[in-house]
């Protein structure tokens, strides 16, 4: 978990364990023994390994319970770098009036072209939709205010970020890759 070895502590997680059995969830919740992360469990799967999309649906599952100004989303297979938090605290005191900050990732390999959005794309629901990751973190307040959910869909964080434009959010583009997408499948 690279939430764990951020240089900045001034973080909370909540961990979803999408029906998984508690013989899974044990080690999991052993070895990252922290105050700072709440593990809940589904009973009932709502995700699924053959539709990523499903990712959102298990976030929305986690929605009533943030308590933080700030939310971001990591998915289980991708990791943050160490300076993520770091990041986001410092983006905060810049950026006042933006209520959601959309960071650059990698994805694969760590060369310059894998590196998304970029100046060559524009980051909107229909342009490349789940063919380039993103990474965002949005102020929390505005996910009641916007009534915003993820859609069981494979490009559930665009279509976050384009119906969080939509109803006048404000979107800063940090020009900083904090976020490593592992290749599916």
């Amino acid at each position: 978990m690279s939430l764990t070895a951020q240089t900045n502590k001034n973080w909370k997680c909540i961990v979803v364990f999408d029906g998984i059995a508690a013989f899974r969830q044990a080690p999991i919740a052993e070895i990252y023994q922290d105050e700072r992360i709440l593990y809940i469990t589904l009973q009932k799967k709502v995700g699924s390994r053959k539709n990523h999309g499903n990712a959102g649906i298990v976030r929305n599952q986690a929605f009533p319970l943030i308590s933080t100004e700030w939310t971001a989303f990591v998915d289980d297979d991708d990791f943050l770098s160490p300076d993520y938090v770091h990041i986001l605290s410092e983006s905060m005191k810049k950026y006042t009036k933006k209520d959601l900050f959309l960071f650059q990732a990698f994805f694969e390999n760590c060369t310059k072209q894998n590196v998304f959005p970029n100046n060559h794309c524009v980051v909107h629901q229909k342009i490349m939709r789940d063919q380039v990751p993103i990474s965002f973190a949005v102020r929390t307040s505005k996910i009641t205010e916007f009534d915003l959910q993820f859609q069981n869909d494979d490009g559930e964080d665009f279509i976050f970020v384009h119906d969080f434009e939509k109803k006048g959010g404000q979107i800063a583009l940090i020009d900083r890759v904090v976020y490593f997408v592992c290749k599916k499948g």
